[in-house]
């Protein structure tokens, strides 16, 4: 019985062996479909909402906006895009940003995660009751920033810019919220 059993667990482990690389070969496949202009394209989404439209100041609570930039650094770091409930945006996988071919845009960012990085830590420490000095201008210069470089690396891919935060009045005229 032993050898019908080695048989068997022989055959378990090959297909879940076979299982395992054939989503990992399908997962990387599909990537390889998307250029870095269409990933640019899918971080529009990410960008487009109102955590980077209007003046902090307009927030009247800390946690959406915090949320706000986890998806957005999570949109980078892995390519999917979450919505307010956590629910990943259908048709809007793509790569992370690791997996650019462009250095230049890869290298951007990296500038741009380590600007919401230290947004996302400014904010954290509000939150925590460590007061930052100046805060919303500094989330606002921050934020302005961040679309700052964006905008550079949208318009060499040929897209459409962002306006800056500070320059949109209304976060709801862009939103429709």
């Amino acid at each position: 019985m032993t050898t019908e059993l080695t048989i068997a667990l022989i055959g378990v482990v090959g297909t879940v062996l076979g299982a395992v690389v054939g989503v990992y070969l399908t997962y990387r496949l599909g990537l390889r479909g998307v250029s870095d202009r269409e990933q640019f394209v899918r971080w529009q989404v990410a960008f487009n909402r109102s955590a980077f439209r209007g003046s902090y100041q307009m927030r009247s609570d800390p946690e959406p906006f915090l949320k706000a930039i986890l998806d957005t650094l999570q949109a980078i770091n892995t390519g999917m895009l979450v919505s307010r409930s956590n629910v990943e945006v259908t048709g809007q996988r793509g790569k992370g940003m690791t997996q650019l071919n462009d250095k230049g845009l890869r290298s951007g960012m990296f500038q741009v995660v380590g600007l919401l990085e230290q947004i996302k830590q400014q904010v954290q420490s509000q939150l925590n009751n460590q007061p930052v000095p100046d805060f919303i201008s500094v989330i606002d210069n921050e934020r302005d920033a961040v679309i700052r470089a964006m905008n550079q690396m949208w318009m060499k891919l040929g897209l459409q810019p962002l306006p800056l935060p500070t320059e949109v009045a209304d976060y709801r005229q862009v939103y429709g919220e």
